[in-house]
């Protein structure tokens, strides 16, 4: 009964029963909105649908989960451009700009300044990852940055251009 090429009938069955739990959450949610526009609706009304929707919310992350742990996990070293460093002047510092488009590896930055593009150190060693684009404020005044993305065990995985700060 194995079924590692996704193609068996354990695969076949496991869709449907996934295509009728994401059928039954859709329904659900225009259930929902009825009922929440409805202001005739009670507590005990409410309370019910909203157990009915943490359970489809659950279907609907076990299948997001089962189906992204199929998926191959695209090495980042190797993905599409490197990220984006931005500098921006703060008062007597520095904010840096720091993103990666599609990075999903990416736990934190590193910001490297310097006086010059091939006298950069690390200014900021550890700059956690805050969502899309993370701004790192810094002592450096450069005028010359660059942001390394880090992974959750500290590899390095890439590193941005060098940028200059506006004067």
């Amino acid at each position: 009964m194995s079924d590692a090429d996704g193609e068996g009938y354990l695969s076949r069955l496991a869709d449907e029963m996934e295509a009728v739990q994401l059928q039954m959450g859709a329904e659900l949610i225009g259930h929902a909105r009825l009922m929440l526009g409805d202001r005739k609706t009670d507590a005990r009304e409410l309370r019910y649908l909203s157990n009915r929707l943490v359970e489809a919310l659950q279907d609907a992350l076990r299948i997001a989960e089962s189906r992204g742990g199929r998926l191959p996990v695209p090495d980042e070293s190797e993905s599409d451009g490197p990220p984006s460093a931005a500098v921006r002047a703060d008062g007597r510092g520095s904010v840096v700009y720091a993103s990666w488009n599609g990075s999903t590896q990416t736990r934190a930055w590193q910001v490297l300044a310097g006086s010059s593009p091939d006298s950069l150190t690390v200014v900021v060693g550890h700059a956690p990852r805050s969502g899309f684009e993370t701004a790192v404020t810094t002592t450096a005044t450069g005028p010359y940055f660059q942001v390394r993305a880090v992974d959750a065990s500290g590899r390095v995985l890439k590193e941005s251009k060098v940028v200059r700060r506006p004067s």
